[in-house]
């Protein structure tokens, strides 16, 4: 007889960036801002995301439940074109550095935020934090020369990545290591053509 041990994952909801030329694009601001390296931890550009709504800890029993309820969404696939970098939570004390989207985009992204989150309203509670679309390039630590960093990312504030169309948003699994994050796709859920 085997006992099956309910496993504890970290989970989220994925809108994945994995176009050529956006990754491309994000190396391209990595070199912009090689002065400060050693004051930041990069984000993979293999890793590059959206995430639609943070779940935390749960239970592995739980992962068909929410998968059922993410397939019923219904959205077309749509493009998003990245067009800007901004800061979190703000340039005196910056922690986050990320990439934003167009306003045209912000509304395709609002939108499927919005569909998630109704579509989890049973299990989770409705996310009333103003959703900000962004995806993080890099996250700060014992920033020095901060005024310098400041001017660099104001002067390429307007800096394009690059477009790309979605056909897909995901629920992901993340372990934490020392290397940074190791996402696993749970279940992949496909956006319709028309």
């Amino acid at each position: 007889m085997y006992v099956v041990i309910n496993q504890i994952m970290r989970t989220f909801i994925s809108l994945d960036v994995n176009d050529p030329n956006i990754i491309e694009n994000v190396l391209n601001f990595h070199d912009i801002v090689s002065d400060f390296h050693s004051s930041m931890r990069l984000v993979n550009p293999n890793q590059l995301h959206f995430t639609l709504k943070f779940l935390g800890d749960v239970s592995s029993d739980r992962i068909q439940k929410i998968s059922n309820l993410l397939s019923k969404i219904n959205t077309k696939k749509f493009s998003m074109t990245f067009n800007s970098i901004g800061v979190f939570p703000n340039y005196n004390t910056l922690s986050i550095i990320w990439m934003g989207v167009d306003n045209n985009s912000i509304k395709f992204i609002d939108s499927l935020s919005n569909n998630v989150n109704t579509a989890l309203c049973a299990l989770y509670k409705f996310d009333d934090i103003k959703f900000i679309p962004h995806v993080t390039l890099c996250r700060l630590k014992n920033l020095k020369n901060k005024s310098k960093l400041v001017s660099l990312l104001k002067n390429n504030s307007d800096l394009i990545f690059g477009t790309q169309e979605f056909h897909n948003f995901s629920l992901k699994s993340s372990k934490l290591t020392d290397k940074g994050p190791l996402y696993t796709t749970l279940s992949n859920f496909k956006f319709h053509d028309v």
